[in-house]
């Protein structure tokens, strides 16, 4: 499969370790699973593209040559009518893929490969009208080139809905919810060790239209906060807390405010304590109010080991968090 030329009109997409570019006009309608296995799939006027991803049960007898054959017998199993019309091999992000072209009542591509440093195969369906064949054939090429299985450094790429932003590669989804004017999506790192345990979150949510949902309040934030978020932030982190004085800085050129909150709960000799750095701020562009949490929990006992020599705030992975998001 040839390289073409350059698609125009294109988003990133950052999923459970996964990047690509998808045209403007692909809607996510499909998502589920993990990092070690799931899958996503888009939707535009006349076409739809899957991807799934999972490790093999058996890595004795796992060959890519075998998971190929079996998708396009499964796709023949389910319509008689499938011809496959081309094979072949190629590249994605520099692994060796298997590609094998159909027709049916519509045409498309299966694309089959193995991540060895994910350990994970990935397969890949795209169908499109055939009257939009050399136009589905350009997308094609321009989403496997911009493709990458695995990430090129430790940090993984969060981007969906015209938002983005980046975490370690540690960071495992805890509950997303993907609504219409609503999105959350949390993620966290849990540490264990002998005598606590550490936690440590990123909780990004949005709302839009935001001139609508929240008419004049969403010009400000404090008072925002105080009537639309305050009682749901005030009880997704339980215990006591402290609220801090709320600042002023800039998020993608935007005004937006700032506070930073304590709890703790649990009885005095076995507390969980948290600190949380949260923003808020409108965006113009996209019409929404953004709300991100970053926040580290310890669960301890505390007559076992003092407070500087479990807590440590990762001031520096936050700053990073937070100088990646882009809201528009």
């Amino acid at each position: 499969m040839k390289k073409g030329a350059k698609l125009p009109g294109l988003k990133p997409i950052g999923w459970q370790g996964i990047e690509l570019e998808v045209p403007v006009d692909w809607d996510l309608v499909m998502e589920s699973g993990g990092r070690d296995e799931g899958l996503m799939g888009f939707t535009s006027p006349f076409s739809k593209f899957e991807l799934k991803w999972e490790k093999p049960r058996k890595k004795k007898v796992f060959s890519i040559d075998t998971v190929a054959e079996n998708f396009a017998n499964k796709l023949q199993k389910a319509d008689k009518k499938l011809k496959i019309l081309k094979e072949g091999d190629m590249k994605a992000f520099n692994h060796k893929a298997l590609f094998f072209n159909f027709q049916t009542g519509h045409e498309g591509y299966g694309i089959t490969w193995y991540c060895d440093q994910e350990e994970k195969f990935f397969i890949g369906l795209f169908a499109f009208r055939p009257d939009e064949h050399e136009k589905s054939k350009i997308i094609l090429e321009n989403l496997l080139s911009s493709l990458k299985c695995h990430p090129s450094n430790n940090w993984n790429t969060w981007a969906l809905f015209d938002f983005s932003f980046k975490t370690p590669s540690d960071f495992k989804v805890e509950n997303r919810k993907f609504l219409l004017g609503f999105v959350t999506l949390a993620l966290s790192k849990i540490e264990s060790h002998p005598i606590c345990s550490e936690k440590t979150e990123v909780f990004f949510q949005y709302w839009s239209p935001a001139n609508v949902k929240f008419k004049g309040e969403y010009k400000d934030l404090e008072k925002w906060f105080e009537q639309h978020y305050a009682r749901d932030f005030k009880k997704r982190h339980k215990g006591k807390m402290r609220i801090g004085e709320f600042q002023d800085l800039r998020i993608n050129g935007h005004k937006a405010k700032t506070f930073t909150s304590t709890t703790k709960q649990g009885p005095l000799l076995s507390q969980i304590l948290g600190k949380n750095n949260t923003y808020l701020w409108h965006c113009p562009k996209s019409n929404r109010i953004y709300a991100l949490t970053l926040s580290k929990s310890v669960s301890k006992e505390i007559k076992f080991v003092s407070k500087k020599e479990y807590e440590t705030f990762p001031s520096e992975v936050f700053g990073e968090i937070l100088s990646s998001v882009k809201c528009h």
